[in-house]
């Protein structure tokens, strides 16, 4: 599992990148903030808690119900 959450942390940082350059009021803590995210195909749902965290309303959903 330790790949999987090393690559997480990896996807959270560029999707920060992203908010940071495209985001006038750009909050460092919360980036997420007030942001309604989709996460298809969310599997264990590593990456929906951690944009939750972040501020996101997420909102995940996957084919194979034992995933979730």
């Amino acid at each position: 599992m330790r790949p999987l959450f090393e690559y997480n942390i990896e996807r959270i940082r560029f999707m920060r990148e992203i908010i940071k350059d495209h985001q006038s009021n750009y909050n460092r803590l919360f980036p997420f903030e007030n942001k309604k995210i989709l996460d298809v195909g969310c599997g264990g749902g590593i990456l929906s808690e951690s944009l939750c965290r972040l501020g996101g309303d997420v909102l995940a959903i996957d084919f194979c119900e034992n995933s979730i």
